[in-house]
């Protein structure tokens, strides 16, 4: 197995944790759920990365070039708009970092997932 299609498969089993995450908050409280009083858009945000990470993933295999720059990007704003939420209203910061852990492993290894041919 090469290195490049390796990392794809950590980073698409990341994003696929990311996905149970934001389904399990969609299943057991619904499309209107507020998240606990976070604004309109954070609520929004994270219930569509309950769509926006398997996409991802896939995209990963399919057209790895299009899912590395998405990897990147979902990454990018997650982490943004967490951070923002942990600074404002509170949170668990174990998980923020964790997200930062893994965007730091994604830039660091973006070139590398990309030389899939």
């Amino acid at each position: 197995m090469n290195r490049s299609l390796l990392i794809r498969i950590v980073w698409a089993a990341c994003l696929a944790g990311g996905t149970a995450t934001h389904a399990l908050a969609l299943i057991g409280h619904g499309w209107r759920w507020d998240y606990g009083g976070v604004p309109w858009w954070v609520a929004g945000f994270w219930t569509s990365l309950t769509f926006i990470d398997p996409s991802a993933a896939a995209f990963l295999f399919v057209k790895p070039r299009i899912g590395a720059f998405a990897t990147v990007a979902i990454m990018a704003v997650d982490v943004a708009v967490n951070v923002w939420v942990v600074a404002t209203y509170g949170g668990v910061v174990w998980m923020v970092a964790s997200q930062i852990a893994f965007l730091i492993f994604v830039l660091a290894t973006a070139k590398l997932a990309l030389r899939y041919r």
